[in-house]
């Protein structure tokens, strides 16, 4: 029903009505006047009112039978009117109207006017043409000599010949007619122009100061072309661009409209167009209501279309294929519980040959819209309205012609707020199982690895904040993996989202997750050793003899200090060489390794100082030049490491006693009786 109430239908409804008003005027000034009842007759009761009855009772050949007449009812007519048509073409042709428009763009106004004003200024003969726009001139033209000719540049030119009657005074064009001479204009009371501007040229500029007019000048001593618009004057403007320069300032309208239209509010022919023939008029309004309302039924069907719901960006069944009806929903909602492949049904009327273009497969959409905002139930659900006003097929609207509705009314269904966040994986997500490596080999937790390091994750946006905040107590992210028994220096495994997660709806937005985990031989203790903590000098510039330096007594504490490696002692616990490159370590560690205290960084006054270690820092070299059993373990792939910690960490800022440099006299020592 929208359809046939479009504004659309009302115009092609009014051109109709317009064109058999005419043609019902042609046909009642000529013979066939007495025709125009019986075909008007048939059109509506033989044609129109029979294909109107045929459809309603669905009587199918009836409703053929008309279809082809009506193909045939335009040519009949054209027959049966011929003389008329033709009486009423020449008629049209001879309308005052016309005649009036052909003849007033025979003749470009513009054009003629540049032509005179070129042809003055190359003799220097003064000439002053104003061209009414919007204000009328009627006080100017009143005062002036009257004319109503045509603007013809050799009219002008005689019209401004030196010592002629009209010479003084200005031309007035009004539309396409030169209407008035020798008028007399207002002259500018601008202060700013210079003292030599002539007459002729402050009356160009007065006028446009008080009306839209555009003015051209000539001037009689130089010859110089000026054009005048809303009180601003062009000056010295070129001969040959005069009238592009001129048509520009006039405007598409070139000089406004005609007086006769000024000096009326209305055309008479306006008012008589309304009142007069009522009648005929009613009749060609009903006569075209009609005639369209029969062709609109006879080109109008329904269509009833199986649509399969899916929600936009999800992926489509195999059933939807061409067949989908894709949901939009608003900024951050998905549907909840998704309804992807359920059925619905689309009821469409309006034109066949439109209606048969949408059984054609495509992808429909239609947005949904929530009642209230969106943060109105920020992680709860919320009905859904959906708009058949913004349905599209292959993302074009339907055309107005085109009504559409739901069948069994419009499926119900719930959207949930949410959102997404991005997460950086570490090893506190993810629970991997190494209890089938080798016991002589470990994971390292410290140094693992996910491809990719950052995941989108998306879901309802309680659960996601949660996320975020690292706040959730529903355990790891990511599926747990399973170490295998080998020992290489790493294990690349595969994993995702742990099932408890997807069933809240969080999904993962990438296509997978790998884990690298280094795997490494574990940490050996060897034993532990008692070194005596030494004093050193390592300030090169200290010389024993110079005067004043610091001596130090030798601590009393002695360093405790165990010996870790980790893949440098062989075979398994307590085999012949894993005995054997035990011992070999804890010699070369005793044997190069020194503990002692600079002396030289203890600060005056003080006598504490830090404990350093001195021997190892190229073990990784030496080591397999005293034992070459070392050598793999130390420079290969993934080199064994060695390591000294000390058993009393307390021990590493010791108190040492400083040797006075100036001892006193045995006498003046005080005994331990003194005070």
């Amino acid at each position: 029903m929208d359809a046939i109430l479009s504004p659309n239908v009302l115009l092609q409804i009014l051109i109709l009505t317009f064109g058999i008003y005419l043609l019902l005027s042609f046909l009642r000034t000529t013979r066939g006047s007495g025709l125009v009842g019986g075909v008007s007759l048939i059109l509506i009761v033989g044609v129109y009112g029979m294909g109107l009855v045929a459809q309603t009772y669905e009587l199918v050949e009836i409703e053929g039978i008309i279809a082809g007449l009506q193909a045939l009812v335009f040519v009949i007519i054209a027959i049966i009117f011929q003389p008329e048509l033709r009486r009423g073409i020449f008629i049209l042709s001879e309308s005052p109207l016309l005649t009036r428009f052909l003849r007033a763009h025979r003749k470009e106004v513009v054009a003629e006017v540049a032509a005179a004003v070129q042809t003055m200024a190359k003799k220097k003969q003064g000439a002053l043409i104003a061209f009414e726009r919007k204000t009328p001139l009627d006080a100017y033209i009143d005062g002036a000599v009257k004319l109503d000719s045509e603007v013809n540049r050799l009219l002008l030119d005689s019209i401004f010949q030196n010592g002629g009657t009209l010479h003084d005074g200005a031309v007035i064009i009004r539309g396409d007619r030169l209407v008035a001479a020798a008028s007399l204009f207002p002259l500018t009371e601008n202060v700013e122009i210079s003292k030599s501007t002539g007459t002729r040229h402050r009356a160009a500029l007065g006028l446009t100061e008080e009306t839209d007019a555009v003015t051209i000048t000539v001037s009689e001593e130089t010859g110089i072309i000026s054009i005048c618009k809303r009180g601003s004057m062009e000056r010295r403007i070129p001969q040959t661009d005069v009238e592009e320069i001129l048509r520009e300032r006039v405007g598409s309208d070139e000089a406004g409209s005609s007086g006769d239209d000024q000096a009326q509010e209305r055309p008479p022919w306006f008012l008589r167009a309304i009142s007069e023939n009522l009648g005929q008029k009613f009749a060609a309004l009903l006569l075209a209501s009609l005639v369209f309302y029969g062709a609109y039924q006879s080109n109008t069907g329904n269509l009833n279309l199986d649509l399969y719901l899916v929600q936009v960006g999800t992926p489509i069944p195999a059933q939807a294929q061409g067949k989908a009806l894709a949901v939009v929903l608003p900024q951050g909602h998905r549907l909840s519980p998704n309804p992807t492949g359920e059925e619905v049904t689309l009821s469409f009327s309006g034109p066949r040959e439109k209606l048969t273009r949408l059984q054609e497969l495509g992808l429909w959409q239609i947005e949904a819209h929530t009642p209230g905002a969106a943060e109105d139930s920020p992680g709860g659900r919320t009905a859904l309205l959906l708009d058949l006003a913004g349905l599209t097929r292959n993302g074009v609207e339907l055309e107005r012609e085109v009504d559409v509705s739901w069948s069994e009314g419009a499926p119900p269904l719930m959207s949930e707020v949410f959102s997404s966040v991005t997460l950086q994986l570490d090893a506190s997500m993810i629970e991997i199982n190494g209890a089938d490596l080798d016991e002589r080999y470990e994971m390292d937790p410290t140094r693992i690895v996910f491809h990719p390091s950052h995941v989108p994750l998306t879901g309802p946006q309680t659960i996601i904040a949660q996320l975020g905040q690292g706040t959730t107590d529903e355990g790891p992210l990511l599926s747990g993996v399973h170490l295998g028994a080998g020992h290489e220096s790493s294990q690349r495994l595969t994993t995702g989202l742990r099932t408890a997660w997807t069933e809240v709806g969080i999904t993962l937005n990438v296509s997978r997750i790998e884990v690298e985990v280094p795997v490494r031989p574990v940490e050996v203790e060897c034993r532990a050793l008692d070194l005596v903590i030494g004093l050193q000098h390592l300030d090169p510039t200290y010389d024993p003899g110079t005067s004043g330096a610091r001596e130090f007594e030798a601590p009393s504490k002695r360093a405790q200090v165990s010996i870790f490696t980790r893949g440098l002692v062989r075979g398994d616990p307590n085999s012949d060489d894993w005995v054997a490159d035990r011992s070999a370590i804890v010699g070369f560690v005793k044997k190069h390794l020194r503990v002692f205290v600079d002396v030289d960084a203890i600060p005056p006054g003080s006598n504490r100082s830090r404990i350093q270690t001195l021997g190892l820092d190229d073990w990784r070299e030496l080591l397999p030049l005293e034992a070459g059993r070392f050598a793999q373990a130390c420079k290969g792939a993934a080199p064994g490491d060695l390591r000294i910690v000390f058993d009393e960490p307390e021990i590493q800022l010791v108190e040492i006693q400083e040797v006075p440099s100036n001892p006193a006299p045995p006498d003046k020592v005080p005994n331990s009786g003194e005070q």
